[in-house]
């Protein structure tokens, strides 16, 4: 199984160790929000087996690559697996904070629904998961916990396919 990941820091770590994955981030040339280097990613994922989009930029550009990611992978028949970190404050009813990049990481939850669906209908023939992460790093999600997370959803038969997860960490309401 070929493995590539977007985004090279913390969290990715252990996939690109584990899964002797091969990494796109600005460590080594992948600016997402570098609208020439996100088509070359995308073209450049027709090569894999397993395309997890885990890079945040602060913009569209993380909704951007996974449009382009499923439309060209449906274009070209592609089998597979995309991957997609959202966030769970599109999960969250309440939260305190007004986070501006909600209404851009809803569009890549009904975006992942969508291909989803697709898959399901036999519409396109590769899988997408989203995952709805709670906070990373030291009081949440670990690198443990996220490679377990991808390894889960990597694992399954065939006829499994693993949709959405979402994992929420304890926060105060």
């Amino acid at each position: 199984m070929k493995v590539a990941i977007v985004g090279g820091t913390g969290i990715a770590e252990m996939v690109l160790q584990k899964y002797s994955a091969d990494n796109f981030s600005r460590s080594n040339g992948y600016d997402i929000s570098i609208e020439k280097q996100r088509h070359e990613i995308t073209h450049l994922s027709l090569n894999y087996d397993v395309f997890i989009n885990h890079a945040y930029s602060g913009d569209a550009s993380q909704f951007f690559l996974l449009y382009d990611l499923i439309k060209i992978w449906t274009k070209f028949d592609k089998e597979g697996h995309i991957i997609n970190t959202g966030t769970i404050l599109t999960h969250l009813t309440k939260y305190d904070e007004v986070n501006s990049n909600q209404p851009l990481k809803t569009a890549m939850d009904e975006l992942c629904k969508s291909s989803f669906k697709k898959y399901q209908s036999n519409k396109v023939n590769f899988k997408t998961t989203n995952l709805k992460l709670g906070k990373l790093g030291n009081d949440g999600i670990s690198k443990n916990d996220f490679f377990d997370i991808i390894n889960y959803i990597l694992s399954q038969s065939a006829h499994i396919h693993v949709g959405e997860i979402v994992i929420e960490t304890k926060h105060d309401v």
